[in-house]
């Protein structure tokens, strides 16, 4: 009792530590785009006590109309423009908004940034817990689970949505949320695991439709690995399917006017292909290989799963074989699609699997803990992890202390002199080292590369181009945390 109550205190202290953390390292300015839409949609909800939106008592941008079914569909028979999102997420984001005083009808105050900050940091502290939970099975030393913890949420793309607000964090927390069930229910056999499992699964495709995929996974798992426990699972996990289905058909033809929502990335172009089987290699590439969108680049702790893989596997081979059943099932439905997602950040279709993905990690890191004698190999691949894993994390805060979207202004702003080395160097390099070497500029540390492409045959082209991005820094260029004083310039 006495070691499980200290056990508890550290955590609580870890919990405490992440919060603040969070808090010290929270954003300035609101996420754009989806967010921007469900946000709108949360005000009204707690305005208006509605999930749709009556134009003649909240007016909103009509560049968000502009296009049917980009940010919103506009329901005929009931007069009312609903986000595309559904409305659990609108539930979601009217918490924070709730608190908010503001009469702003676009809701960019302070005080409702603020808001969803706190929110956010809630939230990654839930996600924290969970990971931490998850983490006991596999390794019973705490420092390790610490380490693990910090690197993946740190020094990965996944800081920057553990910041941003938008519904991507509310998918980590219940993902990791019915995982860490599930594996309860898989040494246990209890059925209130198993129940709260199926539960945060429900809410996880109530925030997004795509996760459904995952009950294929689940049916097969039940099915190959757990013959012993009979239909019984089954039949509740097909239940939970069921009711799940029913209810987002009943909504989305409450909200849309169809049991089928529709998005429609560029509704403009009728002959546009969302799945095809010609993007396959293109995805394959972009995923695995591109310096732009790699998983190994934003996420360089995936390269240390691989010395921890055989030794997790051995001990815990059917917890892996779900993760990779759910892993490799996401690849087939997204291999075939046409985008990564690139106006976010990194790879974002797979940031929520990367906590699970990465579990051989702690394998890796208690092999250093429990060894008397550290060889030279391990030293090798020790120093590597703590050189690499810093840099990376270097990045991400270099990264997350700009606008959201700084790197595609940039790209804008930039392709305006139409050239190619320029053009190609913003193509293919990853958003965080493009920042990191742009911040370095903005503070005079050193150049910035398409500058010295831009003025490298004429030199006089370097003052044109440096005056003009002045005045392009002076709009776009602020410090994107909270407290200022966290960025050096």
């Amino acid at each position: 009792m006495p070691q499980q109550i200290q056990n508890s205190t550290k955590l609580f202290i870890l919990l405490i530590l992440t919060g603040l953390l969070n808090f010290l390292i929270m954003p300035r300015e609101f996420y754009r785009g989806d967010s921007a839409s469900i946000k709108l949609s949360a005000i009204n909800l707690v305005k208006n006590h509605e999930f749709g939106i009556d134009l003649n008592k909240f007016p909103i941008d009509k560049g968000l109309l502009k296009v049917e079914g980009q940010y919103f569909h506009f329901n005929k028979d009931r007069g009312r423009y609903f986000n595309r999102w559904g409305f659990f997420v609108t539930l979601l984001f009217a918490v924070p908004e709730y608190f908010n005083q503001s009469s702003d009808f676009l809701g960019i105050s302070t005080s409702s940034v603020f808001n969803h900050n706190i929110f956010n940091i809630l939230v990654s502290v839930g996600i924290f817990f969970y990971l931490f939970q998850i983490l006991s099975k596999y390794s019973s030393l705490f420092y390790s689970r610490v380490i693990f913890i910090f690197t993946i949420l740190y020094s990965t793309f996944m800081s920057n949505y553990l910041r941003t607000q938008s519904y991507e964090i509310f998918q980590i927390f219940l993902f990791l949320a019915f995982f860490r069930y599930f594996i309860d229910f898989i040494d246990s056999y209890n059925y209130k695991s198993l129940f709260l499992a199926l539960m945060f699964l429900g809410l996880l495709v109530l925030v997004k439709d795509f996760f459904c995929i995952f009950y294929l996974p689940l049916f097969v798992f039940l099915i190959y690995f757990m013959p012993q426990l009979g239909k019984k699972p089954i039949f509740y996990s097909f239940l939970s399917f069921l009711l799940i289905s029913i209810l987002i058909f009943s909504t989305n033809n409450m909200q849309f006017g169809s049991f089928v929502k529709e998005a429609k990335p560029f509704p403009e172009d009728p002959g546009f292909v969302t799945f095809s089987a010609s993007f396959i290699p293109f995805r394959l590439f972009d995923y695995f290989l591109s310096m732009r969108f790699s998983l190994f680049i934003y996420a360089p702790a995936l390269l240390f799963v691989f010395l921890g893989l055989r030794a997790f596997y051995r001990k815990f081979t059917r917890d892996y074989v779900f993760v990779l059943l759910c892993f490799f099932t996401s690849l087939i439905v997204l291999l075939p699609f046409f985008s990564v997602g690139e106006w976010c950040y990194g790879p974002r279709f797979f940031f929520f699997f990367l906590l699970l993905l990465c579990l051989p990690l702690i394998s890796f890191l208690d092999s250093f803990f429990e060894s008397r004698r550290i060889l030279f190999r391990e030293k090798f691949w020790g120093l590597a992890f703590v050189g690499l894993i810093s840099y990376s994390t270097f990045l991400q805060f270099q990264f997350n202390s700009r606008s959201f979207f700084l790197k595609h202004e940039l790209q804008l702003f930039f392709s305006d002199f139409r050239q190619d080395a320029v053009t190609d160097y913003f193509d293919n390099m990853p958003s965080h080292v493009i920042v990191s070497d742009f911040n370095s500029y903005f503070a005079g540390k050193g150049s910035f590369y398409p500058i010295s492409e831009l003025s490298r045959d004429k030199v006089e082209y370097q003052v044109i181009v440096e005056n003009l991005l002045s005045g392009f820094c002076s709009k776009k260029c602020y410090c994107n945390y909270y407290f200022t004083f966290l960025c050096s310039k």
